[in-house]
């Protein structure tokens, strides 16, 4: 079964991207990681935050319609309804520009898997309803932004950090899954469960990596089935040699407030 509209269901997953711009750009507001990216210059005018968020925002539909790396500057102006100087006013160059695109989906992304977590409901989770709900969050904002996705893993024999942020959301799924299902594994299978869902991450990623370059089957990225199959993944790595029945799967009182 594939998903029907997986880029529409996405979108409802994902935050409005006009919030994400806005917000990394804006010193005072705490809700979003600040761009790391060098070779940036500061949006502080209306107007200025304006056009950095329609050069972003076209840069990322082109990344979804073809290879990136085969857009040009000009492409991406004329696509925002900005001149090519308005780029640059913004933007050293086009791999810094590409560095700003990845960094903004990386936070994208992370935001909607915490946001799923700390919604009211997810408290009452058990822990497979608990790891359902993240991959379905993780996997909306995978399936919403593959092009860009693949063009960072095409680009990494030319650039050594052209994965870092997209490695930085891969860490830090790490620490969402382990402050999440050490309240809801027993006691007994909390030791060295941070290193087995790590491990487990590994796996995933790396059959999703090979999904969206390569795409060998049996599963495609839209494929509903695939989700259940990293649930599974996920669950044979945590679960390996450890106690792990129906009373482990309540939620835990108290602990560390989800984020």
């Amino acid at each position: 079964m594939h998903w029907s509209g997986a880029c529409c269901a996405g979108a409802e997953a994902m935050d409005d991207l006009s919030n994400v711009i806005a917000s990394v750009l804006d010193s005072r507001d705490a809700t979003y990681a600040k761009l790391e990216t060098k070779g940036i210059a500061p949006a502080q005018q209306a107007r200025s935050r304006a056009t950095f968020a329609a050069l972003i925002q076209a840069g990322l539909r082109i990344a979804e319609r073809k290879d990136f790396f085969a857009s040009t500057v000009d492409e991406v102006a004329t696509a925002a309804r900005v001149s090519v100087g308005a780029f640059y006013e913004r933007f050293q160059s086009k791999e810094t520009f590409f560095s700003v695109l990845q960094e903004i989906v990386a936070t994208r992304i992370e935001l909607a898997v915490r946001r799923r977590v700390a919604a009211p409901d997810f408290a009452g989770l058990d822990y497979e309803a608990a790891v359902r709900a993240i991959v379905a969050a993780w996997m909306s904002g995978v399936r919403l932004h593959r092009g860009l996705i693949r063009a960072s893993l095409r680009h990494l024999p030319v650039r050594d950090d052209a994965w870092f942020p997209l490695r930085r959301l891969g860490a830090r799924m790490g620490d969402i899954y382990t402050d999440v299902l050490e309240k809801r594994v027993s006691r007994g299978a909390r030791s060295g469960l941070e290193a087995r869902i790590r491990v487990a991450l590994q796996f995933v990623h790396g059959v999703v990596v090979n999904i969206i370059l390569n795409n060998p089957g049996p599963f495609e990225l839209d494929d509903e089935q695939l989700d259940r199959c990293i649930e599974q993944v996920i669950n044979l790595f945590v679960n390996q040699g450890a106690d792990h029945g129906k009373a482990a799967a309540r939620p835990a009182e108290g602990g560390r407030a989800a984020l």
